[in-house]
């Protein structure tokens, strides 16, 4: 009875530190540090993922990848296209799922396992749903021989990814108000200054600039017709 009631503590506060996290302006990459090191409190699972869908192209990419406890930001950000993978199942399904052996669930459905470990055995991954959209998946895994997540582990993984999902969908809301703000403001300076502007150098000087600025870029160039 203790042990149970000490759990269920340890759960109300992952619970609350998570969902205290949609009422704050938390960065998004620190956001997700968040929910991977809540999580680690409950589920011991050394390989952690969280799987965004881009909307417009139907695309799933890693935001979050961390294996054995370690994060690889070389293998985030890059899109592959929803199939049969586990990842995908469980966005387009929109419910949780529980597998003994990655390996072997994705061998089943004719999926190549391209980032994640390919000794990975047990894994659980789900939806995190705002409203009627799924935003992407959260998930955990573990190569260990014989481990397996239980039906308490789930239960408490499918809360979480419901919290999650509200505040990476706020975080990211934020952040693209912040952004179209900032390009908006950008925008009326340079319509003032190029309305005074009257040295050709110094204007295309002003234009790349402010286009690199805007749209957040490393670098720039205009190209422009000899006449």
């Amino acid at each position: 009875a203790i042990d149970s009631l000490e759990r269920r503590v340890r759960e109300l506060d992952v619970i609350s530190q998570v969902s205290q996290a949609a009422n704050f302006t938390l960065q998004f990459d620190d956001l997700l540090e968040l929910i991977s090191a809540q999580t680690g409190k409950l589920v011991d699972a050394p390989h952690f993922y969280i799987a965004l869908r881009e909307a417009a192209t139907d695309k799933l990419y890693f935001a979050f990848f961390s294996e054995d406890y370690e994060r690889y930001r070389d293998r985030e950000n890059r899109r592959w296209l929803m199939g049969r993978d586990l990842f995908s199942e469980v966005t387009r399904s929109g419910a949780a799922l529980r597998v003994e052996d990655y390996g072997a669930a994705m061998a089943q459905r004719s999926a190549p396992i391209i980032y994640e470990d390919p000794q990975l055995k047990a894994w659980m991954g789900v939806p995190m749903i705002v409203g009627s959209n799924t935003l992407g998946v959260l998930a955990v895994g573990s190569p260990r021989a014989g481990q397996k997540f239980t039906d308490d582990q789930l239960r408490i993984f499918g809360d979480i990814g419901s919290l999650a999902a509200t505040s990476i969908e706020k975080a990211r809301l934020f952040a693209e108000t912040n952004l179209r703000a900032r390009q908006l403001s950008a925008l009326n300076d340079i319509s003032r200054r190029l309305a005074s502007e009257l040295h050709v150098e110094s204007l295309l000087e002003l234009i790349t600039a402010s286009a690199v600025d805007i749209l957040d870029a490393e670098a720039g160039s205009l190209l422009l017709v000899v006449d």
